[in-house]
């Protein structure tokens, strides 16, 4: 199974650490040439050399990129076109998230989760379009969020632009059909990730409440159906938002169900 990827160029944003690192290594196993986009500079090479010894360093690259500048994103992909070749897969996997009431939020820190979380992925998406179109069709997915559907007080900022993520992912999807460019996006429940550190800590038990499955989800339950989407295997699904998040907003109270398995 997906032996279809071997060879693909992909770039995945966010792939210094958690679910993008996760990624990055699902796709490299599977042969695809990866591009690792971070703006952590150190912490950036030092996963791409660990993978360059695991893959190949023919197979891996790395690229500092402020996803939120035009000119860092377009230069971005001239180096990863000029090393790799034509790009095949995005993922638009980075993001940033800073807990605030609206009332109290500052307006720089408003605009900056705006640019990175929302307006990275339109700069992204923008930055391969000709690269996938001469190379005869692509996949891009972008990350969403339970919050997109259900937004959470003290998040408005993140839940906004997950929102509009979604949107943005359905207009892309339709756009780019006819060059056979898929697009979809996946909205992951709680993932154990350094995002999700502070609630895992503090909030675990009231968290696995929610969730039918009981557990939270892992980087690499995130990467197993990003690599689907990647693949020929998905070839009929575009425009689509997938929930990963182990069966929470599906009911209510799932947690009686628990109770009751245990007796």
């Amino acid at each position: 199974m997906y032996k279809d990827l071997k060879g693909k160029i992909a770039i995945i944003t966010g792939a210094s650490r958690g679910i993008g690192l996760s990624i990055a290594e699902k796709l490299a196993a599977k042969g695809s040439k990866v591009a690792l986009v971070d703006i952590d500079r150190s912490q950036l090479e030092e996963e791409a050399i660990r993978l360059k010894s695991l893959y190949g360093d023919r197979m891996v690259m790395s690229v500092c990129c402020d996803i939120s500048d035009s000119s860092s994103v377009q230069e971005c992909v001239r180096k990863v076109e000029s090393s790799l070749g034509k790009i095949s897969i995005l993922v638009n996997n980075a993001g940033i998230l800073k807990r605030s009431f609206l009332e109290e939020m500052d307006e720089d820190d408003w605009g900056k989760i705006l640019k990175v979380n929302l307006t990275g992925v339109f700069l992204f998406s923008r930055a391969v379009i000709p690269s996938m179109k001469s190379g005869g069709g692509g996949s891009i997915i972008n990350v969403s969020s339970n919050v997109a559907a259900i937004p959470s007080v003290g998040m408005g900022a993140y839940c906004v632009t997950k929102a509009g993520i979604e949107t943005l992912t359905k207009v892309f999807a339709s756009e780019l059909a006819p060059y056979n460019i898929r697009v979809n996006a996946y909205a992951p429940g709680v993932v154990s990730t350094e995002m999700t550190g502070d609630i895992l800590k503090s909030r675990a038990e009231e968290k696995l409440r929610t969730i039918p499955l009981g557990r939270f989800g892992t980087t690499k339950d995130i990467a197993s159906l990003v690599l689907f989407l990647c693949s020929n295997e998905s070839s009929y699904i575009d425009g689509s938002i997938i929930p990963i998040n182990g069966g929470m907003l599906s009911t209510q109270n799932p947690w009686k169900a628990m109770k009751k398995q245990k007796g």
